[in-house]
């Protein structure tokens, strides 16, 4: 079995803008790079020392393409003399954000997103909030012991400056990193690898307390990575600020509606959205009755 020519790490130069490898020949045997293609292209120009690999050894790889800002990411697929493809798809800084959360007593608005890639450090430039710099922003970093990722991926709070009377129901964001390019989001933004909807597992009206209780399973993903608390709950089409959420057992969790009913209602709508966008939404012409806690 073939193993061929692996990347150990792959870095950015910012003085000489080019991307350079530390390159592993994993074979039983010496080999020679004879092409290399970054992104798909031919690179006719690359140095790297040494010219033949040893087995299990390494070299050191230059290519010739420069960058004047830091690329997000790179592929480089390797060649070797006998014909045999391998090679690297690496990710030097990427985003994803989690949530926008507005506080209702100050007004203020955090973003918290997550950082991936493997740049050792991350320096964040400039921020916009639809379209405008935001000179004051602050930024800290934060590791979650209870996230398996947190310890390659760290995740940032980013707190807004301005001051929101009410909660926004729109929003940009612009983050540019030093030497890096940017990052633009909109809340709320669309689901992506790591944001599913949550799903409506059932419902039914309690009658020793003369409300409605929503048991919603939150995707597994959506846990691990802190983001399961819902943003809003709306029923028949009007916001409930008031509902409760409770944890059940994961991935569950029982939402109580506010409104206290005299009988059961005829019809109802409910409509949960997260604070990442997404939705799930049941429209129901009849209730389940019952008493206690014992959700189905």
């Amino acid at each position: 079995r073939r193993w061929g020519v692996h990347c150990e790490s792959v870095n950015w130069d910012n003085n000489t803008g080019q991307i350079k490898a530390v390159v592993r020949n994993e074979d039983n045997f010496d080999v020679t790079i004879s092409q290399i293609y970054v992104n798909g292209t031919l690179d006719d120009n690359y140095v790297i020392v040494p010219q033949v690999i040893q087995h299990y050894q390494t070299a050191e790889l230059t290519l010739s393409e420069t960058h004047s800002i830091m690329p997000n990411e790179v592929k480089i697929e390797f060649v070797t003399d006998d014909g045999h493809k391998s090679g690297t798809y690496w990710t030097f800084i990427d985003f994803e954000m989690l949530g926008l959360y507005w506080d209702e007593e100050w007004g203020k608005i955090k973003v918290v997103v997550d950082c991936y890639g493997d740049y050792p450090e991350l320096a964040f430039g400039e921020i916009y909030v639809n379209g405008t710099l935001d000179e004051e922003v602050v930024i800290t970093k934060q590791f979650y012991t209870d996230d398996p990722l947190a310890y390659y991926y760290p995740r940032y709070d980013i707190y807004l400056s301005g001051t929101y009377e009410n909660k926004p129901t729109y929003t940009e964001l612009r983050i540019i990193p030093v030497n890096g390019h940017p990052f633009d989001f909109a809340v709320p933004f669309p689901q992506s690898e790591y944001h599913h909807p949550p799903i409506i597992h059932s419902f039914w009206y309690d009658e020793s307390i003369g409300q409605i209780k929503v048991l919603v399973r939150f995707h597994g993903a959506n846990i691990q990575r802190g983001a399961f608390t819902y943003g809003d709950i709306y029923v028949n089409e009007t916001l409930d600020d008031g509902a409760i959420i409770y944890p059940r057992e994961e991935p569950f969790y029982e939402v109580v509606l506010s409104r206290v009913y005299e009988e059961v209602p005829s019809q109802i709508t409910i409509k949960l959205l997260t604070h990442y966008g997404e939705f799930n939404e049941i429209v129901t012409d009849e209730l389940e009755v019952r008493s206690g806690d014992n959700p189905p």
